[in-house]
């Protein structure tokens, strides 16, 4: 099963990247034998997070700069 669920962003004034993104892929095989079942179960998902919810008061621009490089990084798993 494939899944998928983003958006572009476009949150004006924010000042941080305000794009999501979630993908996953789920695939599942078996086999069923007489006296024997068997199955194989694979799943990879690939998640990219947004920060757009900082108040801008708080933070000047070489924190922001830092903050994108920390919190805009890519989350693989596989399962």
């Amino acid at each position: 099963m494939l899944r998928h669920h983003s958006s572009q962003g476009g949150i004006e004034e924010v000042i941080l990247d305000d794009k999501f993104y979630n993908t996953s892929l789920d695939v599942t095989y078996g086999s069923q034998q007489r006296n024997f079942n068997w199955t194989a179960d694979l799943g990879y998902q690939h998640q990219v997070y947004n920060w757009y919810g900082i108040d801008q008061n708080y933070f000047n621009r070489d924190e922001v700069f830092i903050m994108k490089l920390i919190h805009h990084t890519p989350i693989t798993t596989f399962i």
